[in-house]
């Protein structure tokens, strides 16, 4: 199922979010500031992620969609959940709208 247009997420947009959260920009690994999202600077999708029984991370039917940022110098991914980004986005629009 195709999403609707407003609820896709752009590296821009995600890239605002952290900004406007005042995520810390260092890796927590290295301390570095460099980061990537994906191919060519885009979110190409999710990466599922779910527990197995012992509470180990697996790729599964039951998943988490997540947005992630990939460490350039060492390879750390930080995981960001879609439903928060979403729902940030969604807040944007709704004052944005507002305004006018």
């Amino acid at each position: 199922m195709a999403l609707d247009p407003d609820e896709r997420l752009t590296a821009e947009e995600f890239a605002e979010f952290l900004n406007e959260r005042e995520v810390q920009t260092a890796c927590r690994r290295c301390g570095v500031a460099h980061w990537q999202t994906g191919k060519g600077g885009e979110l190409k999708g999710f990466i599922p992620v779910g527990t197995d029984e012992q509470g180990d991370f697996r790729l599964s039917e039951r998943s988490v969609p997540v947005q992630y940022l990939i460490c350039v110098n060492c390879g750390n991914v930080e995981l960001f959940a879609t439903k928060v980004v979403r729902k940030w986005k969604r807040d944007r629009l709704r004052r944005q709208q507002e305004i006018l």
